[in-house]
């Protein structure tokens, strides 16, 4: 029995030496995918803030909110030609734009933006369905639960840091904030 062991592991390193050429060939006579950058993909996730509404243990929402600024809309944009450069995107000074997702019923809450000492209220605020770039911009892990999405835009045109925005309803309140970014529009 030893013998007939030895005799298929010496047959079968014989045999099998070879197929690392064969493995290396695939790679080149198969067509590949291209990779997506992610050091692109990981800046523009660096603007999600993730902001969980407790009532003591039970959850009453799950929010997660990305500040749409033109280098993370150049990411998605990229993402959606399947380039790994990123576009140009000619941005508007006059606003900001902000994603919400809530996993809770949108019901009454409503956000307001603090820039320094100064509060806005959003000029628009409605539901959107995100595209795929965007889907990929927040991750699987968030988005594999059905989640409520809004499009938050506040006619705001000189961004000073730390940001603050606000989302409330009658009886909870929680606040994101961005304390600086190199890249702001």
């Amino acid at each position: 029995m030893k013998r007939v062991i030895l005799v298929g592991a010496i047959f079968s390193l014989i045999i099998l030496s070879g197929c690392e050429s064969y493995i290396c060939s695939i790679k080149h006579t198969f067509r590949q995918a291209a990779v997506v950058d992610d050091k692109d993909l990981d800046q523009a996730r660096s603007y999600i803030r993730h902001a969980p509404v407790y009532d003591y243990l039970n959850t009453i929402n799950d929010l997660y909110i990305l500040w749409d600024i033109p280098a993370v809309q150049a990411t998605a944009q990229a993402l959606l030609d399947a380039q790994n450069n990123r576009g140009v995107v000619k941005a508007s000074n006059q606003e900001q734009r902000f994603i919400v997702l809530m996993d809770g019923e949108q019901e009454d809450w409503f956000c307001i933006l603090r820039v320094g000492d100064t509060v806005y209220q959003p000029t628009i605020y409605r539901p959107i369905e995100l595209s795929p770039a965007y889907q990929t911009i927040f991750g699987r892990k968030i988005m594999r639960f059905k989640k409520n999405m809004y499009e938050v835009v506040f006619a705001v045109a000189d961004v000073a840091m730390p940001m603050t925005l606000e989302v409330a309803n009658t009886t909870y309140r929680t606040t994101v904030t961005w304390q600086e970014c190199d890249d702001v529009a």
